[in-house]
């Protein structure tokens, strides 16, 4: 768990991030080829980290023989006008870094491109582009496809069939088995719609204190919650009956996970340890699609539901530029105390009675102090 907590962080507040990107990119225009064709190039499947897809090149001059240009760098905007070589109407997008010949006699032609399993490739883009014998295409007798770029996709998450998950002392048990795996953190998530039928351990009743009780998709702009009808005690009555989701859980009555939905199941401590109730927290997220290997789980509160960061998006080679300093604390004391999920969804001070005891400081000053130092 040493590195998932600790990548988490880094992600958060040491790496700069290319948040968007076009996963197929056309660079420049074609030249050459047949009447009322346009040689281009194509792939039958994305690029994904592990993975192979087939490079195909149609509308090329037939029979013919010509050349394959690869490069992780495009050459510039616009790339370079080939007309002083003969060359009218084509140019060169792609920096010429892999040169691979090629022959085709149909005017089409097809290339297996595999990718090894190396998570730094995920988010680069492997730019092509294909040159061609075409005695009619202008005076030096060679066509071209435009430029292409492919993003390279991370891999997709391992995903096993499960029966019930565990983790922090918190089972969640599904009335089938339903396809689930873990995000980067270890936090796990299914894919696709899961019915719950119980969640252990139980919501139950102790001096007439509602305990481990549970929540789908909390509202942060309200201290309302169905976790411990003893949270917040003396401070305002906080506790909704109806947004504990634990409550009447069963074979009968199913809680059902929707992809986009998170459920957020509370251990309660019994007693109370000083001004705090709630022991752990584990949280669960349904999505629709497996997401990329290294995925960071979504925020558990507010509107943002979807997949949006993975560990292949940090730049490590800016980490790496930081200079040392002294007195780092071994990383293993700094992830253990970061790698439970940190319940702060309520939108006020007392917010701090909600902090689990096992999963994070009580007080702003050692939440800021301990996300400092890590």
């Amino acid at each position: 768990m040493l590195g998932k907590a600790l990548r988490g962080w880094l992600l958060l507040f040491l790496a700069v991030l290319p948040l968007t990107g076009q996963s197929v990119q056309s660079l420049g225009n074609s030249c050459g080829g047949p009447p009322g064709g346009r040689p281009s190039l194509f792939l039958d499947q994305p690029l994904q980290v592990g993975g192979q897809a087939i490079l195909g090149a149609r509308n090329l001059a037939a029979p013919t023989l010509g050349w394959r240009v690869h490069s992780w760098r495009r050459l510039y905007p616009g790339g370079v006008s080939l007309a002083a070589l003969g060359m009218t109407g084509c140019s060169l997008q792609v920096q010429p870094e892999f040169l691979v010949p090629f022959a085709s006699g149909t005017g089409s032609a097809e290339w297996l491109v595999p990718l090894p399993q190396s998570p730094a490739l995920a988010g680069q883009t492997l730019f092509s582009q294909a040159f061609f014998y075409d005695p009619l295409a202008n005076a030096a007798g060679v066509g071209s496809t435009a430029g292409v770029g492919h993003e390279i996709e991370p891999q997709a998450t391992r995903i096993r069939s499960v029966s019930s998950i565990s983790q922090w002392g918190i089972t969640w048990v599904f009335d089938q088995p339903v396809p689930a795996g873990r995000f980067v953190n270890g936090d796990w998530f299914v894919v696709g719609q899961a019915r719950i039928i119980d969640m252990l351990p139980r919501v139950a009743t102790s001096g007439g204190r509602t305990i481990h009780g549970a929540m789908l998709n909390p509202d942060p702009s309200t201290c309302d919650q169905g976790y411990d009808s003893k949270l917040y005690l003396g401070l305002g009555n906080y506790y909704q009956a109806q947004q504990n989701v634990a409550l009447g859980v069963s074979l009968q009555n199913p809680l059902v996970l929707d992809p986009g939905n998170r459920v957020i199941k509370a251990v309660s401590l019994v007693p109370t340890h000083t001004h705090r109730s709630l022991r752990t927290v584990s949280v669960l997220t349904s999505v629709d699609e497996p997401p990329p290997a290294g995925s960071f789980r979504p925020p558990y509160a507010g509107p943002l539901r979807g997949v949006m960061f993975h560990e292949g998006m940090i730049q490590w080679s800016k980490l790496a530029a930081l200079s040392p300093v002294a007195g780092v604390p071994p990383l293993h004391e700094i992830a253990g105390r970061i790698e439970r999920p940190w319940l702060d969804h309520c939108p006020s001070w007392i917010g701090r009675i909600m902090h689990p005891l096992e999963n994070m400081p009580d007080y702003g000053r050692d939440l800021a102090s301990l996300l400092g130092v890590a």
